[in-house]
């Protein structure tokens, strides 16, 4: 069985194709780059604001739950307030 010599790369080629490939695709420095912008339309953040709001009623109605559940949340005036809200709610309608 013969073995054949393996000839070594032309590295001036491939230095060559190298260099040309860099001076086709050379990036600009960064004074001549442009700076990214991003824009966030209205409806976007009309709706963040909402998520946000979400999150507090959500911790709000979790606290109220738990007060409820530890008995500390029917004060007598709390329910003073809902009844008297709940009858002026009957009357109007």
């Amino acid at each position: 069985m013969a073995i054949s010599t393996i000839h070594p790369t032309n590295h001036s080629s491939f230095s060559n194709a190298v260099r040309r490939f860099e001076s086709a695709y050379q990036v600009k420095d960064a004074t001549s780059r442009k700076a990214d912008v991003v824009e966030i339309s209205e409806m976007a953040q009309l709706l963040s604001r909402e998520d946000q709001a979400q999150g507090v009623r959500q911790a709000l109605v979790a606290q109220v739950k738990a007060e409820i559940q530890a008995g500390v949340y029917e004060t007598p005036e709390k329910l003073d307030a809902a009844m008297t809200h709940l009858m002026q709610s009957l009357r109007q309608g």
